[in-house]
């Protein structure tokens, strides 16, 4: 994989998700109920992973509680991914054959990466290996698109609250 884009598009009312590589660029529909299962998806391991690096920093330092928090982390990850992400203003076009996404899950791998399992009813699917730094900015996009479709999902506006402290 060398390329993500999630977009928004306003006739389909739904994220169109392009995995791009050297060779294909598939496209995958994201629903509202889909986006809604993924974002928190993507929110609790975020969340688990966090805690479980506060843990471990204090057992192994022994110290209190000084870990920058969830928020400070997640705009870390940001600022340090600045430059090899982009904010498009148009929506890409869909091609007649992109999939609608049916099935998502989240999977552990090794080397803290996290692998995210992408199907739709014709049983093609696609793996997104993500490290931490990548599930921050794989989240990001999907609040920023979700605010751009004005969806109102109360999951990311508490998402993106959580994000800000």
């Amino acid at each position: 994989m060398s390329q993500v884009s999630l977009t928004y598009n306003p006739v389909e009312d739904r994220m169109l998700l392009i995995v791009s590589n050297n060779i294909n660029h598939p496209q995958w529909w994201l629903t509202r109920h889909m986006c809604k299962k993924l974002l928190e998806m993507l929110n609790a391991e975020l969340t688990l992973q966090y805690e479980l690096d506060k843990i471990q920093s204090l057992y192994k330092e022994n110290k209190t509680n000084q870990e920058a928090s969830f928020a400070d982390k997640h705009q870390q990850a940001l600022h340090d991914a600045a430059g090899r992400t982009e904010i498009q203003k148009k929506s890409t076009p869909a091609k007649p054959d992109a999939l609608l996404t049916t099935r998502i899950s989240l999977d552990k791998k090794p080397d803290n990466l996290v692998a995210l399992y992408i199907y739709s009813r014709e049983n093609h699917g696609i793996c997104l290996d993500l490290d931490n730094n990548g599930l921050h900015i794989f989240l990001d996009m999907m609040l920023k698109v979700a605010i751009k479709g004005e969806w109102g999902l109360k999951q990311v506006r508490s998402i993106e609250n959580k994000l800000i402290e």
